[in-house]
């Protein structure tokens, strides 16, 4: 709850490193959460599922070129 605290008050209060170095280690907090659940399952996931793959993989891609921006030169095809 802290972590979405912080990234919301990071970007609202224009900090955009701070809201999205948080953001990212939501993302990555709440997957190594869900990791255990996921291994642990007897059933096959919704065909659907790689969507919510997709979405976190773009997610986590996008916040670490946000993060990556200001300290290196980035091509404009990542923007």
């Amino acid at each position: 709850m802290s972590l979405l605290l912080l990234t919301v008050i990071g970007h609202m209060g224009g900090y955009s490193e701070l809201g999205n170095g948080s953001f990212l280690l939501l993302l990555l907090s709440f997957m190594f959460i869900m990791r255990s659940r996921f291994v642990a399952r007897q059933d096959v996931p919704p065909p659907g599922f790689i969507l919510v793959i997709m979405g976190w993989s773009s997610a986590g891609i996008a916040s670490t070129i946000l993060l990556l921006i200001p300290y290196i030169s980035v091509f404009i095809f990542w923007y």
